[in-house]
């Protein structure tokens, strides 16, 4: 007997030992194997990860479990058994930790690899990466305590309301932080785009952590900060496909019905003779105190705002030509007045 125990217990003890770290080591080959041959006919990247983790499970891991098991069965040492505990809660937690840190690596690689050439996206999220990376060790090393039978309440709440503090303090530079973050991860915006913010408007000039720099129309640097940017109403001409127009012309009264059937096929030809502009439709659809009055639509395929005006004025230079081939007079708004002497 040795401390109340046989010498067959401890034999035991040792054969068991010995047969769960080569069966867990047989498996964990033999199911990493077996995964990734299934896995290889996917294109899923997530399965790949799933692969990698178990292959390099670290072998302390599955070393101190197949200890830990057969020890709490064939021995009732109390104090041993309650260290034994502690140590294997810390070896779970931290195996645990270590795959949340693995999966926000393995999540931030392909992040990167996706924008390879912005590099605010990659500045982004390699900060956010380690924002995340230290909050689950905060988190794990708090379950720990927990369950080690310390007391956290108090330690949470000195963490709640210093959080809290240094959140009213910084609050506008929190809000622009974050409101940096959506922009890099939404991309409402890139570098280039014609935006409108607050009827102000201007090419994406610089996305900075704090403020948006844009350059006006007229040369001169407007900055919009952050927040402002995506909490409000953002008019992003840069993410358009195409522009909508729509506009009318008027012909005089007394036109011949022949002729405003001409002038209506007529603008619809003109409209459709452009390349890169889809025809909606063009009707006469008022008959106004002044003139009748024709209605169009059209789109143009959004090249830019130059190619967009350059098709708006071909076409209504093309229509006043219209107009004056037909002796079609466009009229001007006019009023008589009686005078009527005493």
């Amino acid at each position: 007997m040795i401390f109340e125990h046989t010498l067959w217990e401890y034999f035991l003890f040792l054969i068991v030992f010995l047969i769960l770290i080569f069966v867990f080591g047989i498996f964990r080959d033999f199911l990493a194997k077996y995964l990734k041959k299934i896995f290889s006919k996917t294109s899923n990247k997530y399965d790949d990860f799933i692969v990698e983790q178990i292959g390099k499970s670290r072998k302390i891991f599955y070393y101190f479990i197949s200890f830990y098991l057969p020890f709490i069965s064939f021995f009732s040492f109390e104090k041993a058994e309650e260290f034994l505990k502690y140590i294997f809660i810390l070896v779970v937690v931290i195996e645990v930790a270590k795959i949340f840190s693995s999966l926000i690596n393995f999540v931030e690689s392909l992040l990167q690899k996706k924008n390879q050439k912005d590099k605010h996206a990659k500045t982004a999220y390699n900060a956010i990466s380690k924002v995340l990376k230290i909050l689950v060790w905060i988190f794990a090393f708090l379950f720990l305590f927990s369950n080690w039978g310390i007391d956290i309440t108090a330690l949470v709440a000195g963490l709640g309301i210093g959080g809290i503090a240094i959140a009213f303090a910084f609050q506008s530079i929190l809000k622009d932080l974050f409101a940096y973050l959506s922009i890099l991860l939404d991309a409402p915006i890139d570098i280039g785009d014609y935006v409108e913010v607050e009827n102000s408007g201007g090419w994406v000039k610089k996305i900075g952590i704090k403020t948006t720099r844009l350059l006006g129309a007229g040369g001169e640097e407007l900055i919009i900060s952050n927040d402002k940017l995506v909490s409000g109403i953002l008019d992003n001409s840069g993410k358009r496909s195409h522009r909508r127009f729509s506009f009318k012309v008027g012909a005089a009264y007394g036109t011949k019905t022949e002729k405003l059937k001409k002038i209506r096929t007529g603008i619809e030809e003109i409209i459709k003779s452009e390349k890169d502009v889809e025809f909606i439709r063009c009707h006469l659809k008022d008959m106004s105190d002044f003139s009748l009055d024709f209605h169009a639509t059209y789109k143009v395929e959004d090249q830019g705002y130059n190619h967009y005006m350059d098709i708006r004025e071909r076409i209504n230079l093309s229509i006043l030509e219209l107009f004056e081939k037909e002796g079609v007079e466009i009229p001007f708004p006019t009023q008589t007045q009686y005078n009527r002497e005493g």
